[in-house]
C-alpha cells in the first residue's frame, strides 16, 4: 500500500480505478480505515457498498486510513482537531496531483465530507454523507444544516442518505453524475 509522508504522519492509501477522483472517508470513528470498506473480521458483507470496487468504473476512488488508524501513524498533540485530519486529506490529494474532486464518507466519514467541504470549498466538487443514524448526527450535519440545504439547492451536489443500507452504487452514480454540470 502506497504511503504519504507528512511532517507528523505517514497516511496509507490506496487507489482504484479511473475517472474524476473520489476520496473516501470510512465508516469507523477515530479508527477509520480502509479495511471497513470490506468484509467484516469474520469474513461475512458490510450492511454497505464497498466503493473501491463498487464505483471504480466510473471514477478514480482513492481510500485511506486516517491518521492512526489502520496502517497510517502520526503524533497526536493537544491541539489536533477536524482540521488536522482535513489537512491529511487535502494533502493527500495535492499529492495525487487532483485539484478537484468529490469526496464520499460513512459514519464520522460524514464529518469529514463537511470539514472538507468547510477547508478547501472550491476543491470539493460533490459530497456524498452517510452518517450512522445509530450514534446520531455528525457534529457537521448539525450544525451545518444550513450549508447543506444551500448546496442541494444548486450550489454544490450532495447526497445524504437516511441509513447505510439505501446507499447503493446506482445511487452514489446517479448523485455524482451531477459532477458533470457542477
Amino acid at each position: 500500500m502506497p504511503v504519504l509522508k507528512r511532517p507528523d504522519a505517514e497516511i496509507h492509501y490506496e487507489v482504484h480505478g479511473s475517472g474524476f477522483p473520489l476520496l473516501l472517508y470510512a465508516p469507523g470513528g477515530l479508527r477509520s480505515s480502509i479495511e471497513f470498506w470490506g468484509p467484516g473480521a469474520d469474513g461475512a458483507p458490510r450492511p454497505w457498498m464497498d466503493p473501491r470496487s463498487a464505483l471504480a468504473d466510473k471514477f478514480t476512488v482513492i481510500s485511506m486510513d486516517q491518521r492512526n488508524a489502520g496502517k497510517s501513524v502520526a503524533g497526536v498533540k493537544p491541539d489536533h482537531g477536524w482540521h488536522t485530519f482535513a489537512a491529511d486529506h487535502l494533502a493527500l490529494m495535492d499529492h495525487l496531483g487532483f485539484g478537484r474532486f468529490a469526496v464520499m464518507g460513512g459514519c464520522i466519514g460524514g464529518s469529514y465530507c463537511f470539514e472538507a467541504i468547510e477547508q478547501a470549498p472550491d476543491r470539493v466538487a460533490a459530497a456524498v454523507a452517510e452518517p450512522d443514524r445509530t450514534v446520531g448526527e455528525p457534529r457537521h450535519l448539525g450544525r451545518g444544516r444550513e450549508r447543506l440545504q444551500r448546496d442541494r439547492a444548486g450550489t454544490r451536489p450532495v447526497c445524504h442518505g437516511r441509513d447505510a443500507q439505501e446507499l447503493r452504487p446506482e445511487h452514489v452514480r446517479a448523485g455524482l453524475r451531477l459532477l458533470r454540470h457542477a
